[in-house]
């Protein structure tokens, strides 16, 4: 059974040591990984100094991790519908 972006329930961003240590099982797949189909979706956060603003951050991978490439500031209501979207 494959797995395809659609099929995810939650998209965020977290580091691997659940992996590393064992705690998250791995979920195989007969299905070969294509980062092509998995792009890094944009991650929004509210401004804790100014509740009215909030940040978009754009990644990209490469070799090193990843790294940010833009980061946006935003109404909260912008940062909403920014999250809907992903």
């Amino acid at each position: 059974m494959g797995k395809n972006p659609s099929d995810a329930i939650l998209i965020t961003k977290f580091v691997d040591m659940g992996i590393v240590t064992g705690r998250w099982p791995l979920v195989q797949s007969t299905r070969p990984f294509l980062k092509e189909e998995w792009p890094i979706p944009k991650f929004g956060s509210p401004n804790p100094l100014l509740p009215e603003l909030g940040f978009v951050r754009e990644y990209e991978q490469g070799y090193g991790g990843f790294r940010m490439i833009r980061e946006t500031v935003v109404k909260q209501r912008k940062l909403l519908i920014c999250q809907k979207m992903v």
